[in-house]
């Protein structure tokens, strides 16, 4: 099923805070916390195990951007990068 979500629509979700993830699309999501915030999800399969990386919160960060980086964030996946082990920083 193909999720499209409008920024309206996305204000919405917000508004109405009803805590928990809520598919975007492309393996995004918005996670709202009880406190009706939203942060922006990518979730991932990674060495056959369910991972995700969270990268900021709306709407310091607009749908527009969270979709571009989304989608950097899948080919990323699919050339065999980790993007947890990316995120950390170097000892």
């Amino acid at each position: 099923m193909k999720v499209k979500i409008s920024d309206s629509s996305l204000k919405k979700i917000i508004r109405e805070g009803k805590v928990g993830y809520h598919a975007i699309g492309n393996n995004l999501y918005i996670r709202i916390s009880k406190e009706r915030s939203g942060f922006w999800v990518f979730r991932y399969t990674f060495n056959e195990k369910r991972k995700e990386i969270s990268f900021g919160s709306y709407p310091e960060i607009p749908l527009a951007e969270a979709r571009l980086r989304a989608s950097k964030f899948k080919i990323d996946v699919q050339n065999g990068i980790n993007l947890e082990a990316e995120k950390k920083p170097s000892k």
